[in-house]
């Protein structure tokens, strides 16, 4: 089955809380400001039953990392990240993504690196999800809590290259692949990476108001 996004129908999009979460083939979403935190070695799966009877993705980070926290104005931060865990429940019945979590941890507090490592993006709030061609996600979060680099309620921005997804994906030719297929189970090859950063105001309601975000009909093939 592969998504064919709705243009136009996005008002819908302002009730996620009780419509559930509007998927479209990609969200067109662009790194657009700091702070970003790039995360690899990513393993992506999905289990067609794994919230039985919803299908659950997630994309998990086994072993913590030294990573990059920039921060803008040529402040780079060198950060020792301890989890990075995002889930994302899709309902069959519904053919939508319905609920998703987002933790990233890191030993930052606003002002000194080194200390214990403390929630930095958390979310229970997933309120866009896309997937497109060479097995891209696309996630739109909404923060949960203040955290030392987010307020509570901005919203959060994933960009994900999930890397060779097997065999939930379709393959068109021998070097492309489409969009992830959530009737089946797939996996990645653990080589994941994704940008995490802070999605301003009017960019999250210019991708509402311009249907970068919209209802979406899926074709079950």
């Amino acid at each position: 089955m592969r998504c064919a996004q709705q243009i136009g129908v996005v008002a819908a999009c302002a009730i996620l809380a009780t419509a559930g979460v509007c998927q479209a083939g990609l969200l067109g979403l662009t790194e657009i400001r700091y702070p970003d935190i790039y995360t690899s070695n990513i393993t992506v799966t999905y289990d067609a039953d794994g919230a039985a009877p919803y299908g659950l993705l997630e994309a998990k980070w086994g072993l913590p990392s030294q990573l990059t926290l920039a921060m803008g104005n040529s402040l780079d931060l060198d950060i020792f990240a301890s989890t990075f865990t995002l889930t994302a429940k899709y309902d069959p019945a519904q053919d939508k993504f319905i609920s998703g979590t987002l933790l990233i941890e890191g030993d930052y507090d606003g002002q000194h690196t080194g200390v214990a490592p403390r929630a930095l993006f958390s979310s229970t709030q997933l309120t866009g999800l896309g997937s497109g061609a060479t097995d891209r996600f696309e996630f739109l979060f909404t923060e949960d809590v203040q955290t030392p680099i987010l307020e509570a309620g901005q919203t959060i921005g994933i960009i994900m290259d999930a890397r060779y997804l097997s065999p939930g994906t379709v393959y068109v030719d021998s070097n492309r692949m489409v969009e992830a297929q959530f009737d089946q189970d797939f996996t990645g090859n653990g080589f994941a990476y994704s940008d995490t950063f802070y999605v301003p105001e009017p960019a999250t309601l210019g991708l509402l108001l311009l249907g970068a975000i919209g209802l979406v009909r899926r074709r079950r093939s």
